[in-house]
């Protein structure tokens, strides 16, 4: 997580990538067809505030250039880490494993790419954090708006409530 986590809280709720992914399609993340992976994901993306890797914390730059990479996932995406000591080239899996200490839940997912010309930045699914904004606070609940009548008016028990005169048809 970043470090500013706390001050970003005010203004943001955060989730993983993966699970909006499910709260929005309804679905478990293996079910998702690749045409709904990749719209969710674009929208996803495009609405929010900040977009980091959840392994070290970092924003991701050029997140809302961010599609889905259908041809590779963290079983079988090889690639060369140079900040490894010990091996040179290894799978995301388990980079991710043995770097970080994060066991794939979806390793045969497919991966996300924010790469740009300078750099090259591909995430598993499940290690992208979302940002999206909260919600401003509500007219009626703001305090400093003298020309709305309060709301504990509305809220209290009422002194005479409305008589139903009508036959009620259950009661045969």
């Amino acid at each position: 997580m970043p470090e500013n986590i706390k001050t970003m809280e005010d203004y943001a709720f955060f989730f993983r990538l993966t699970t909006l992914l499910e709260l929005l399609s309804g679905q478990c993340l293996r079910r998702i067809s690749q045409a709904d992976l990749r719209t969710w994901t674009g929208r996803i993306v495009n609405i929010a505030t900040v977009v980091f890797d959840g392994a070290s914390g970092q924003a991701i730059d050029n997140s809302e250039e961010g599609r889905i990479r259908f041809d590779l996932s963290g079983n079988f995406y090889l690639f060369e880490c140079n900040r490894c000591p010990h091996v040179t080239f290894h799978f995301l899996r388990v980079h991710l494993k043995h770097r970080c200490g994060f066991l794939m839940h979806y390793p045969a997912m497919p991966l996300i790419n924010f790469s740009t010309p300078e750099a090259t930045a591909i995430f598993a699914m499940e290690k992208v954090w979302i940002g999206v904004p909260r919600l401003p606070t509500p007219l009626l609940a703001h305090e400093t708006i003298k020309a709305i009548k309060p709301m504990t008016p509305l809220l209290e028990p009422m002194a005479n409530p409305p008589r139903h005169d009508h036959p009620d048809i259950f009661s045969k």
